[in-house]
């Protein structure tokens, strides 16, 4: 019963930031990937958002474990545990907006 509660929250998360982000009409996508985590590569779901045509991660889902936020805005080489299943940046997006 964990588990399901716990990939609810991550798909809450995203959502929820996917759906401000899009109200504000900010570039942004939803990434499906791995994380390493204590040996484990784990399926795992995180924001993408193109700031002054720059594109960063964002992963709240960590970020709410921790008080001290280390997942906002980060480069790609700045977020080594996360990995996307796709290594072509078009197909990395499962959703994006706006729409290509």
């Amino acid at each position: 019963m964990l588990l399901l509660v716990e990939e609810k929250q991550f798909a809450q998360a995203v959502e929820s930031l996917w759906k401000i982000l899009t109200e504000l009409h900010i570039s942004c996508c939803i990434t499906l990937g791995t994380v390493s985590q204590e040996g484990e590569n784990l399926s795992h779901p995180w924001n993408k958002v193109c700031i002054n045509g720059i594109w960063y991660n964002v992963d709240l889902t960590w970020d709410s474990e921790s008080k001290n936020i280390k997942k906002l805005l980060q480069s790609d080489a700045d977020f080594p545990y996360h990995v996307p299943y796709s290594e072509n940046k078009r197909e990395q997006c499962l959703i994006s907006y706006p729409k290509e």
